[in-house]
C-alpha cells in the first residue's frame, strides 16, 4: 500500500480478512454518514449533531482504508487482493528483541563479575557505556524496521550509542588518571543498635 511516492506500507492482516460484502457495507457507511453530513451543513446546522457525525464520518474514512484503497487504485476485489498477497512470503527477519535480552543478560552478569574486581569508582558505568553501545550498534545493522536519519548513515539508536561509547572513553581516561577511590565516597556501616534494641535482644 503506497500512500506516499516511493513509501510503502503494508495491508494489515485484519483488513486482508475482509471480505468484499464487509468491505461493500462499510463503503456504504460511508457514503451514508457523509450524506447526512452534507445535508446538515446546507442546512446550516452546527451543533452536537453534526459534530458526532463528522467524528463517526472520520472513522469510517479510516476503517478499512488500507485495502479499500488498493481496491479502487488497482480496481481488485479483496479476493484477488489476497489471492496475490499469498504468492509474496514475508522475508525472514532476526528476533532482534531476543538478541536483545540475551545481550543485556551477559553484560550484566559480566558488570556484576566486574563490580568486585574494579581498579577505580566509576568503572563499572564506564564499562556498561562503552559495551552497550557496540551490541546496540550490531543489533542495528541487522534490523530492517528502523530508518537510517541519523546524518543520513546512521539510525537514532546508532548515533545515541556512538556518542554513549564517546563518553564512555573520555570517562575511562579521567577516571583512570584520578584516585582510585573517589573523595565524595562514603563507606557505609550499620548502625549501632540503641540501648532499648540491645535489652530487647539479651532478653
Amino acid at each position: 500500500y503506497t500512500y506516499k511516492p516511493g513509501v510503502t506500507e503494508p495491508i494489515s492482516r485484519e483488513s486482508m480478512a475482509l471480505t468484499d460484502e464487509e468491505i461493500a457495507e462499510k463503503e456504504a457507511r460511508e457514503a451514508e454518514l457523509a450524506k447526512k453530513v452534507a445535508e446538515l451543513r446546507a442546512a446550516g446546522a452546527s451543533g452536537d449533531e453534526l459534530k458526532k457525525l463528522e467524528v463517526q464520518l472520520a472513522r469510517a474514512k479510516v476503517d478499512a482504508l488500507d485495502i479499500r484503497s488498493n481496491m479502487k487504485r488497482y480496481h481488485m476485489t479483496a479476493a484477488e487482493l489476497r489471492a496475490l498477497a499469498a504468492q509474496h512470503r514475508a522475508r525472514p527477519v532476526h528476533p532482534t528483541q531476543l538478541y536483545s535480552t540475551i545481550t543485556a543478560l551477559l553484560i550484566a552478569l559480566l558488570l556484576d563479575a566486574l563490580y568486585w574486581r574494579r581498579s577505580f569508582d566509576g568503572q563499572v558505568i564506564c564499562v556498561l557505556l562503552l559495551i552497550e553501545p557496540v551490541t546496540r550498534w550490531l543489533i542495528e545493522v541487522i534490523r530492517a524496521d528502523n530508518p537510517v536519519d541519523t546524518m543520513g548513515v546512521f539510525t537514532i539508536s546508532q548515533g545515541l550509542a556512538a556518542s554513549m561509547a564517546i563518553v564512555a572513553i573520555i570517562g575511562m581516561i579521567v577516571l583512570r588518571k584520578g584516585p582510585p577511590r573517589s573523595r565524595h565516597a562514603v563507606l557505609w556501616e550499620p548502625e549501632e543498635e540503641s540501648g532499648k534494641g540491645r535489652k530487647a535482644a539479651k532478653a
